[in-house]
């Protein structure tokens, strides 16, 4: 299968959009903090997604 760029950011968003969403929830859960929590889910996945994507492009790359 060809590669895609628009199939692997569609990947990748909704694979972090998943990914904030389990670490908001994770958060809260240490925390009792909903702000706290909400603040550094999104960071944390804001970064996992661009690492995400710099891992897709490199597999991308590697013939198995």
């Amino acid at each position: 299968m060809r590669f895609k760029k628009y199939r692997a950011e569609l990947k990748t968003l909704t694979y972090r959009a998943l990914g904030t969403i389990f670490a908001i929830l994770t958060f809260y859960f240490f925390t009792g903090d909903i702000l706290l929590a909400s603040e550094a889910g999104i960071v944390v996945n804001i970064l996992k997604t661009f690492l995400y994507y710099i891992h897709e492009k490199i597999w991308e790359r590697i013939d198995c």
